[in-house]
């Protein structure tokens, strides 16, 4: 017959399950929030009269949201760029992205 968990292990599996429930709903949101930021940016940029016309404000902040994201971010620094280098690899793809020449 298979032993089951003291309740003591169950109830650390539960509060785990919870918090880890707790934690991907905030990671949404917070996701969700960013994203949406990233769209009344897009709009403020759009008012400049620099962006490219055929990208929609949707697509500017797409972009802008991926490669400003926090993995986006640890993944630059995993491969050896430091934060002059990152920095200057945005503002290159930014620039030769987003704005029209």
């Amino acid at each position: 017959m298979p032993t089951l968990p003291s309740l003591g292990e169950f109830e650390q599996v539960v509060m785990l399950a919870i918090l880890r429930l707790g934690t991907d709903a905030y990671n949404r949101q917070l996701s969700q929030r960013r994203a949406d930021n990233m769209r009344l940016f897009a709009a403020d940029l759009r008012g400049t009269g620099e962006l490219r016309s055929d990208l929609t404000d949707d697509q500017v902040a797409d972009l802008i949201w991926s490669t400003n994201a926090p993995e986006y971010y640890e993944l630059l620094v995993s491969r050896g760029l430091d934060a002059e280098q990152i920095e200057r690899l945005l503002t290159d793809l930014w620039t030769r992205v987003l704005l029209s020449d």
